[in-house]
């Protein structure tokens, strides 16, 4: 929606001094960044609970074989993804 640009602060100048505080955006800009990022994380959490609900029986699984043996190699762990 924003496209790859760089929204930030002015830098600080000399010995961390601020010579300005001022944004190179507006407050517009700046709210539908912060609408743009809620959403990006809202649609991860969403894909990661999905996944985790999905994969509950593998995941219980997974866990249960590592209190029996407490450590799985590689190959063991990609077992249980074929």
């Amino acid at each position: 929606k924003l496209g790859p640009v760089v929204f930030q602060k002015k830098s600080r100048g000399f010995a961390g001094l601020d010579f300005e505080d001022s944004k190179d955006h507006s407050e517009l800009t700046a709210r539908e960044i912060d609408e743009e990022i809620k959403s990006l994380i809202l649609e991860a959490e969403e894909r990661a609970t999905k996944i985790l609900t999905d994969e509950q029986d593998m995941l219980i699984k997974i866990s249960e074989d590592l209190l029996d043996k407490e450590n799985i190699s590689r190959e063991e762990f990609l077992a249980y993804f074929e």
